[in-house]
């Protein structure tokens, strides 16, 4: 059998926010908010906040290539102890860091890396994402 769990986003602007945590070295956890961009390859975590929970993002384990309106640039990709966002958990998540602009409350971006794990719904009208839970019966 099959259900689903409706989470409900927040608007911003024509974008949509949603809650994640992510897991630091040393047990530390931080809650962040980050925009919804099915046009982004990666999820997307500042560089920051990253330092901040015990990541070194210049021992990044490698580059990435992303497209920004400012043109292409290589970006870090680090793996922290644990991302979770929308009910779902990654352990071992490789996550890129990058300072999103300023003027952006955000923290990042949930990317399709992410989002290709489990089965969700979008319904950008209503504001909110459903993910498919299904019943280990």
């Amino acid at each position: 059998m099959t259900k689903e769990k409706i989470y409900r986003l927040s608007p911003y602007g024509n974008c949509l926010v949603v809650n994640g945590v992510v897991g630091g070295n040393n047990n530390q956890i931080r809650k962040i908010k980050l925009l919804v961009d099915t046009g982004s390859s990666y999820t997307v975590i500042r560089s920051s906040l990253i330092n901040s929970i015990g990541y070194a993002t210049q021992q990044s384990l490698s580059s990435v290539k992303i497209a920004t309106a400012g043109g292409i640039l290589n970006a870090p990709m680090t793996r922290v102890s644990w991302f979770s966002c929308l009910g779902q958990q990654i352990n071992n998540c490789a996550v890129v860091a990058y300072n999103l602009p300023s003027i952006t409350y955000m923290e990042g971006l949930l990317g399709m890396d992410f989002m290709n794990n489990f089965p969700m719904i979008i319904y950008p009208q209503k504001a909110e994402i459903r993910v498919k839970l299904f019943n280990q019966e």
